[in-house]
């Protein structure tokens, strides 16, 4: 019997990867660390950015209080809406008209308005300002969670001084900014109510001097079943407008409250403080990001040569 020829492969040479890795690991590791190394340094290099923050919570219960008056203030075109939700005030904070009220505020280190910190001049030109109220809107960032409606503001700067008072200072702007818009309409409500109550005390009156006219002219009216009708429907028109004018003039007072209400309609969780430690550049972050690079930069390097060197 002839005996099976079995056929005598060679062995698989191991990948190109794994011989690189294993004559090449200490050199690729050594290269890692000083990469790390190097990043770590450059991290001292780059200008330190502090980030301090802050949260509040807005009133959104109704600001209208239009009480009795709401079906008519609809019927002649006046909205009456709830208080602003918590993605107003987001879409609020990074405003240009919030950005440049934020910029005539004063720094509490320097007593300086914060346009100082981004325009060194004391005379700056319209598109060095329009550059300060892009970087200003670009330090802050503004959030709102819609389950619990808190909403959390930071900002950004390389001084924590700076970062601390940008904050705070759009948390007093956006107060200052509920106060002046509740104050206007109540001022709003309060004219439209006055004219209203106006006019229904003229038609009290006018019901009433009817009624008044007519029992002058029909002394023994009960003996008479019309002129009893007649009666009758001048005294609920008396009656509704008594109502009216007893509800308008309730609003009428309410509406003057609130006209000089400078109530806080947000409440501050938490204020801004100066950051104890930066918020970039994260040494940390600088080193794993120089590990990675430098044993990539090495593994390629060894990885060229090997190819390089290889006969064809």
């Amino acid at each position: 019997m002839n005996s099976l020829l079995v056929p005598d492969y060679e062995a698989a040479p191991p990948p190109a990867v794994l011989v690189l890795l294993s004559r090449k690991w200490r050199a690729i590791a050594m290269c890692a660390v000083g990469g790390a190394v190097i990043a770590v340094l450059a991290a001292f290099l780059v200008p330190s950015r502090y980030t301090a923050n802050a949260t509040f919570v807005p009133d959104m219960r109704d600001a209208s209080r239009s009480g009795d008056l709401g079906s008519l203030a609809m019927q002649l075109g006046v909205v009456t809406s709830s208080g602003p939700t918590p993605q107003f005030y987001v879409n609020l904070s990074t405003s240009r008209s919030m950005m440049e009220s934020l910029l005539g505020q004063q720094n509490s280190s320097t007593h300086a308005p914060l346009v100082d910190y981004f325009v060194h001049t004391s005379h700056p030109t319209p598109l060095q300002l329009e550059h300060a109220v892009q970087q200003l809107r670009a330090a802050i960032s503004v959030g709102a969670d819609p389950k619990t409606g808190i909403v959390s503001l930071s900002a950004t700067a390389k001084d924590p001084r700076v970062a601390a008072d940008i904050a705070n200072a759009l948390v007093a702007e956006l107060q200052r900014f509920n106060v002046e818009r509740r104050k206007s309409q109540a001022s709003a409500r309060r004219r439209f109510v006055e004219v209203q109550w106006r006019d229904s005390q003229d038609s009290l009156d006018a019901a009433e001097h009817a009624a008044e006219s007519f029992l002058q002219a029909n002394r023994s009216y009960q003996s008479s079943p019309e002129l009893t009708f007649a009666y009758a429907r001048l005294q609920r028109q008396v009656s509704m407008f008594q109502e009216l004018a007893t509800g308008l003039r309730r609003d009428l007072d309410q509406a003057r409250i609130d006209e000089v209400n400078d109530t806080p309609v947000i409440t501050v969780i938490d204020s801004a403080s100066a950051p104890v430690s930066r918020s970039f550049p994260s040494k940390r972050s600088f080193a794993l990001a120089g590990l990675f690079l430098g044993a990539l930069l090495a593994f390629g390097f060894f990885y060229w040569g090997l190819r390089t060197a290889r006969p064809a």
